[in-house]
């Protein structure tokens, strides 16, 4: 038989990994998230920087011409 106090020590421990595991899912959850939301900020001030350099109206064709 195994003592009871060493059963709930083993129990102390899991639910202690049990945290420690949602912890490290959670903080890598926003890492990947915040990064996804930083290199969508700096595509879009790039695209506009570059909209605000490029004259759109020569990509604009019409075929009438």
């Amino acid at each position: 038989m195994v003592p009871p106090d060493l059963n709930r020590e083993v129990m102390e421990v899991h639910n202690r990994l049990l945290v420690m595991d949602r912890l490290a899912k959670f903080a890598l959850y926003l890492l990947v998230v915040r990064s996804i939301a930083l290199y969508q900020m700096i595509t879009w001030a790039y695209c506009k920087k570059m909209a605000h350099y490029t004259n759109f109206n020569y990509f604009i064709t019409d075929n009438k011409s």
